[in-house]
């Protein structure tokens, strides 16, 4: 279905600046990049306003510029919003699902920044560190601040747009299903101004065709196109047609136009693969359309792995004392290496090897054979709720999770991340159904949707389906929630 992220998937071909001056921001509420740098520079002057003055009134003495210990506590907050993004938020979160569910997603962002702010600030506390009144008022002072800069922007934006004398003239190329949802689109959104002048049509006689004449002025074929773009009519052409059975047709129209300086549209969903992400990007000097799913390369999974750095190695150096005494309790009690080492598949099939604390006996693997047939898990996974094989210490670890502290090296290596699908064995992968080779998009994780959902009561293919909505809704704030369900999971003892 035509929707405004799939317009705005496009790939976008000129080589030339348009002849006529139309203003872009006629289309401002559908540009993928919400908020640009004026949103984050206003977001960063409230934040600072509302802060100072919800300090000032809340604590007596005097707040005195680089002298005051909230001017770090401040500053990291600050810094920590603009990392995030949040500022990016598309205008159409606000214009499609209403300003209170937009306001909604704000707060529940600038929620999570202050949740990560005090997290991260806890480590190195300062002489006064906020207290729950304070972090409070810092929530609704910064939230209604953040409200206002929204308010504002949109209304200058519908300002600007009704005060605007030109809609934006495309001309469209083809007559088929997603010309008819373009219409569509554009007839339920008159506020983007853009107005359709005409179409195109290499076969007008095509009883497939999906858009009648009455809908919108047939301005004959292709080879008329020369002569629209002479007369001043056309602002941007939008290309419909198939491109694989329609390859020299497109190639026409893109060469007029891009002779002509007419800025021109190609719909990037020319494979018909599902719903995957599509983006422009480039191998050297040639540039592709690039098709994925899950998550995006950008910052937000280097911040994730920033995360899984500095927490695996603070956990490290926090629970080398934990970690010793596991280590001399599984020697003391089966004298055999105190680790267990075993091949695991990782992001994108890699092998690796993952660390465990040892809860078998030595002869364990030899002794599997024997035990396949009492296999109480479904697919191309092997698991038993009392495998006979499990030492004493063993039960206990894997009861509390303990026996998987040593991943924590795995994770400071970047094998592995605190929050993931868990990494399976390669010999398992090989049985997998071909959907299911999706869960190695993301890197494995210590804990994910399974961990914390009952674990063994859950079916093998409900298990890869957990997975893959985990990596298809991926987000900071997922991860985080994930691991705070984690550790009741884990108090409780559900491990095995």
């Amino acid at each position: 279905m035509f929707t405004e992220a799939n317009f705005q998937t496009k790939v976008a071909w000129s080589t030339l600046p348009a002849r006529r001056t139309v203003q872009r921001i006629n289309i401002a509420s559908i540009d993928p990049r919400g908020g640009g740098l004026i949103t984050l520079l206003a977001d960063l002057a409230v934040l600072t306003v509302c802060f100072a003055a919800t300090i000032r009134l809340l604590e007596s003495e005097p707040i005195r510029l680089l002298e005051e210990e909230r001017l770090l506590q401040v500053g990291f907050i600050l810094i920590l919003w603009a990392l995030l993004g949040t500022w990016r938020t598309p205008h159409a979160v606000f214009q499609n699902n209403g300003f209170l569910r937009g306001s909604l997603h704000i707060g529940w962002h600038f929620l999570q920044t202050l949740a990560l702010s005090c997290m991260a600030l806890s480590v190195c506390p300062a002489p006064r560190p906020m207290d729950g009144i304070l972090l409070a008022a810092l929530l609704f002072s910064g939230f209604g601040g953040l409200l206002i800069v929204r308010y504002v922007e949109l209304k200058i934006v519908d300002w600007v747009k009704a005060s605007t004398q030109h809609h934006l003239r495309i001309l469209l190329v083809g007559n088929n299903e997603r010309t008819r949802q373009i219409l569509e689109y554009l007839r339920l959104n008159p506020q983007d101004r853009i107005k359709v002048i005409g179409l195109l049509d290499p076969e007008p006689h095509n009883p497939a065709r999906a858009v009648d004449t009455e809908d919108v002025s047939y301005m004959g074929n292709i080879d008329k196109l020369p002569g629209l773009l002479y007369g001043g009519l056309v602002d941007e052409v939008v290309i419909t047609l198939p491109v694989r059975s329609r390859y020299q047709e497109t190639e026409k129209v893109l060469k007029a136009c891009s002779e002509a300086g007419i800025r021109t549209h190609v719909l990037s969903d020319i494979f018909d693969i599902g719903e995957p992400r599509r983006e422009i990007s480039g191998l050297g000097s040639n540039q592709t359309l690039a098709y994925a799913r899950g998550p995006a390369p950008t910052y937000r999974l280097a911040i994730k792995r920033n995360i899984d750095f500095v927490v695996s190695l603070l956990g490290i150096l926090c629970l080398s004392p934990v970690l010793a005494a596991i280590a001399l309790a599984v020697k003391l009690t089966s004298p055999s290496p105190i680790l267990f080492c075993q091949t695991r598949s990782g992001l994108n099939g890699r092998p690796f090897q993952l660390l465990k604390f040892r809860t078998m006996c030595v002869e364990a693997e030899d002794k599997k054979k024997a035990l396949l047939e009492k296999n109480e898990a479904s697919g191309p996974v092997f698991k038993i709720q009392y495998d006979p094989r499990i030492t004493r210490i063993g039960r206990f670890l894997r009861k509390y999770s303990l026996d998987e502290l040593p991943q924590l090296f795995n994770i400071f290596k970047g094998e592995m991340s605190l929050v993931g699908p868990r990494p399976p064995i390669p010999e398992e992968v090989k049985d997998y159904n071909f959907w299911q080779l999706r869960r190695l998009s993301m890197r494995p994780g210590l804990t994910c949707f399974w961990q914390v959902s009952g674990r063994n009561k859950i079916g093998f293919e409900e298990w890869m389906r957990m997975d893959l909505r985990y990596i298809d809704n991926w987000s900071l704030t997922l991860d985080f929630l994930v691991l705070l369900r984690t550790i009741p999971t884990v108090l409780r003892g559900t491990g095995m």
